[in-house]
């Protein structure tokens, strides 16, 4: 993800946001706090911020927002 002004998403927004490079991290790493700070530099989004988008770095949370984006981009 390039050209993302994090500061103006809203968590939800962020989450989405955040999701597919999660998914390709969670390759990886599995759905967990790797993956999601992975993910983060690769956006080059905070990486407190998007702990706060997925607090406690739950697995179930990020295949969610990685289905909505899905759907999203459909």
């Amino acid at each position: 993800m390039t050209n993302t002004d994090f500061a103006d998403l809203t968590l939800d927004e962020l989450r989405v946001a955040l999701a597919p490079d999660i998914a390709a991290s969670a390759i990886f790493d599995g759905w967990n706090e790797t993956a999601l700070i992975a993910a983060a530099e690769m956006a080059g989004c905070d990486v407190d911020i998007a702990r706060l988008a997925f607090p406690g770095a739950k697995p179930m949370d990020m295949i969610e927002a990685w289905i909505t984006s899905v759907d999203a981009a459909m």
